[in-house]
C-alpha cells in the first residue's frame, strides 16, 4: 500500500554544512513516501520526477522564452540573469541550473549578445554562491561570467521616473536585468 522511500536529492557540500552524512531519513526502518498529488489531486502534475534531470526544467523554459520579445537587447548590451540560492534546493538544484543555461543559451541565439553574465544572490551566506556557482558548473555554463552577490554589497543610484531607487550594483550595473524566479 505505500511506496518505499523517495532517493532524496545529494546534499550540495557547503561550509556552513551541515555535514554530510550517510544516513538520511529515507534510511529509517518503515520509512514510506507519499505523493503530494495523493493528498491534493487538483494540483498540476510536477516536471521534476528525477531532480538530476534538468531537460524537463530546460524543455519548459525554452517553452516560456518563446513567447518573450527580446528585440530590445542588442550585441553591445549587457544582460545580467540573476538567480537566487533558494532556486537551488525549490527546483531542485541540477533542474534550476538547466534552466539558467537555456536562459543565456536563448539570448545568445537570439540576440547574438554574448555578454550575459550569471548573478548568483544569497542573504547573508558570503561563500554560499560560489558554492553554487562551483558545485553545478555555472561557471562552464556562463563562460567564466559569473559573479556572486548579497545584500550587503556595494550598492548603485538608479534613476527612475519615481525618483532614485538604489539597488545592489552586481545585479543592476546592466542594460538588461532577466530575474530567474523559482515559485
Amino acid at each position: 500500500i505505500f511506496n518505499p522511500p523517495v532517493e532524496p536529492p545529494a546534499i550540495m557540500p557547503s561550509i556552513y554544512g551541515p555535514p554530510v552524512r550517510p544516513l538520511r531519513g529515507k534510511d529509517i526502518p518503515g520509512m514510506a513516501s507519499l505523493r503530494v498529488r495523493d493528498l491534493f489531486p487538483d494540483i498540476p502534475p510536477t516536471i521534476l520526477q528525477d531532480r538530476q534531470d534538468g531537460a524537463p526544467m530546460r524543455r519548459a523554459t525554452l517553452d516560456a522564452l518563446a513567447h518573450v520579445d527580446m528585440d530590445m537587447i542588442k550585441p553591445n548590451h549587457r544582460v545580467h540573469v540573476i538567480c537566487s540560492e533558494h532556486g537551488f534546493g525549490i527546483d531542485g538544484g541540477f533542474p534550476y541550473a538547466n534552466m539558467l543555461g537555456a536562459i543565456r543559451e536563448e539570448i545568445v541565439s537570439r540576440t547574438g549578445c554574448q555578454n550575459v553574465k550569471l548573478v548568483v544572490i544569497a542573504w547573508h551566506g558570503r561563500k554560499e554562491p560560489d558554492e553554487f556557482i562551483e558545485y553545478y558548473g555555472l561557471d562552464d555554463m556562463y563562460n567564466g561570467k559569473t559573479v556572486s552577490a548579497n545584500p550587503l554589497d556595494t550598492g548603485i543610484k538608479i534613476d527612475t521616473v519615481l525618483g532614485p531607487l538604489y539597488g545592489i550594483r552586481a545585479i543592476y550595473n546592466a542594460d538588461w536585468i532577466i530575474h530567474t524566479h523559482y515559485d
